[in-house]
């Protein structure tokens, strides 16, 4: 899937520093091998603003961050964590196929670990304990200025807070709208572990932004049944050379199921297309959430994304 597209871009939810071993919740760290198999398969652009970039505390985020900064040359752009205010400060970009992409990473939380104000890593952290919400929001909407300046297509990769939830909460859809006034054209969401909607919203000066509240998990060994159904989102971007416009052409959602056996052995990700009704009864989920089964999680594609973005119905 990722080989037919020209740039993967994702959320990468645990620090990757290689001079600590491997970890499990609550302080995740993750080797450095699965990033390198992240960037072979397609995957260009890893947002680390998130709950866990402070489980390795600072240092480990400053290692992770050096880790992709050493990809550069193989086109790797990391935002969401940041070396220094001029690192904060550059626009995160790419251009691919003539079109200018900028990239913005935004989390609601730290899990309650925190930096120190003075910290050369720099986070747009909406409950930094050393800024108030209305600075947190101004420095938001200045690198969103900065990167639409710079760009065609402003992303911004948001964190939410509240897990498990399927629904768009009204503090979601208000700060999305925040994130769109202020110039965002496509928002990622990531967070509450499970799909939530697929939406347009209108921006103020015309057209409309994309925003994909949350795509669920890409893999995990998490025990609820919604948590195994997530998705990769399939946008084409369209640009009119006249007038120098880009606009988003169509949008796919393509459903995928984490699968694992039992004792979370053989973890792989599989398409929907591909997934079965005797694969789901074997499921390890089944050993804490025994409604997890093929109609379960197709209902959840159905219902949750919908037709307008799944193309079909399931």
């Amino acid at each position: 899937i990722f080989a037919q597209a020209d740039f993967g871009v994702m959320n990468q939810e645990t620090p990757l520093a290689a001079s600590r071993p491997p970890s499990n919740w609550p302080l995740f760290n993750t080797p450095t091998e699965l990033g390198d198999h992240m960037v072979d398969i397609g995957i260009k652009v890893f947002n680390h603003a998130n709950n866990h970039i402070l489980d390795q505390g600072v240092s480990g985020a400053l290692e992770t961050i050096q880790f992709w900064k050493d990809k550069a040359d193989q086109g790797i752009v990391l935002t969401g964590a940041y070396n220094g205010e001029e690192d904060l400060n550059t626009v995160k970009k790419h251009t691919v196929n003539g079109i200018t992409f900028s990239y913005i990473g935004v989390t609601e939380y730290t899990n309650g670990n925190t930096k120190p104000a003075d910290s050369e890593l720099k986070l747009l952290n909406l409950a930094d304990p050393n800024q108030t919400q209305a600075q947190i929001e101004a420095e938001i909407q200045k690198q969103i200025a900065a990167a639409k300046a710079e760009s065609d297509v402003v992303c911004v990769f948001m964190h939410w807070q509240q897990e498990c939830n399927t629904e768009i909460t009204q503090g979601q859809e208000a700060f999305v709208n925040k994130l769109i006034s202020w110039g965002a054209d496509v928002i990622y969401g990531s967070g509450p572990h499970v799909l939530q909607p697929i939406r347009y919203v209108e921006k103020p000066d015309g057209g409309k932004a994309l925003v994909a509240y949350s795509l669920g998990n890409f893999i995990s060994t998490e025990q609820k049944a919604t948590n195994m159904g997530g998705g990769i989102l399939d946008i084409t971007y369209e640009k009119e050379y006249e007038n120098n416009t880009v606009s988003i052409k169509d949008v796919t959602f393509i459903p995928t199921v984490t699968h694992y056996n039992s004792n979370y052995s053989d973890i792989r990700i599989i398409p929907f297309s591909e997934y079965s009704a005797e694969l789901a009864q074997q499921h390890g989920v089944r050993k804490y959430q025994s409604q997890f089964s093929y109609e379960f999680i197709k209902e959840k594609f159905n219902t949750i994304i919908g037709e307008e973005f799944l193309k079909t119905t399931l």
